[in-house]
Formats: C-alpha cells, structure tokens, sequence
C-alpha cells in the first residue's frame, strides 16, 4: 500500500490511473482514483482497446456507464468479425474441397487411362468429356432421387427435367 513507508519511491511514480485520472474533470478523476470497480472498468476498457486495436483517440469515454459501453461494443465487433471470418473461412474450404474432389477423379481417370494404354486421341475425348460431366452437371444423382421420391412426384420431375427436350423432336408436337 501506498504512504505505509513501504515502497514510496514506488507509489511516487505516475502509474496508469494517475495519468488517466488527470485527464478527466475532477470529480470523475477522484472516483477513478478511489474507486476500486472504476479502476477495474477503466483497465477492462484500456485492454479491449489495445486488444481490438481500436487505438486511443481525443474522444475517450469518461463515465463509467461509457466504458462498460464501449467495452460492450468491442466485444460485439471480435463477435461480427469472428463470425465474418469463420464463413470466409468456410466458403474457402468447401471450394478447395469441390476442387480436391474433382481433381482426384481427374487423376485417377489418367491413371486409368494410362494403365488401359488408350490412344492420345481418346484419351483426350474421355478427358474432355469427363471435365465438362464434373465442372457442368449436377452433383446430384437423378436416378436415386426418382427412386425415393413418391410415383406422382416422379412423374412431375421428370416431366419437369425433360419437357424442353420433347418440345424439339418433331413425333412428340401436335
């Protein structure tokens, strides 16, 4: 404790609160230096600061309710922006996984291509045709949806998925 003769030369140096109690009004500035849950808000709002890198402007909070605000306030922007980097963070993933995915298919079809000695020329059309299959057609696989889904409701979709295509062939107009 400071003034027990114990370390003065201690408590006689500026600390934080001192400097901190220096720039409020007086009354404020007392408190500050007497109250224990000022001191300890105070200190909570100076390492939420640091912490955020919000940083230290001219506009500081005075009052204690305003520290305890602005403390609130930190935290909800480390939330906004946790959750903001955490769906980035996922985003990115899934789409390295999609391309991880589809580049072990394309290897092991060169690897199937190679081992079965298909000529260049084939190899090629396979190639091409199974690049379009994975970068232009559903993931989904039609034949076992039709297969869960209700006799009524097939008939729907597939009426749905191929009535473009009837429309062209000249047997089904008219």
């Amino acid at each position: 404790q400071c003034g027990s003769g114990e370390d003065d030369e201690v408590c006689d140096r500026e600390n934080w609160v001192d400097s901190y109690a220096a720039r409020l009004p007086p009354e404020l500035s007392n408190q500050v230096m007497t109250d224990l849950f000022s001191q300890y808000s105070s200190s909570l709002y100076w390492a939420f600061t640091t912490l955020t890198t919000v940083g230290f402007g001219d506009i500081i909070p005075v009052s204690r309710a305003e520290r305890l605000f602005v403390i609130a306030m930190e935290l909800a922007g480390i939330m906004i922006f946790g959750i903001i980097i955490g769906t980035i963070t996922r985003i990115a993933s899934n789409f390295n996984l999609a391309k991880k995915s589809r580049n072990e298919k394309m290897a092991i079809l060169e690897r199937y291509m190679r081992e079965r000695r298909l000529s260049k020329g084939l190899q090629k059309r396979i190639r091409e045709f199974y690049e379009y299959q994975l970068d232009n057609v559903s993931v989904f696989d039609l034949s076992s949806i039709l297969e869960e889904v209700s006799t009524a409701l097939r008939l729907e979709l597939c009426q749905s998925f191929y009535a473009p295509l009837m429309r062209d062939v000249p047997y089904f107009k008219g």
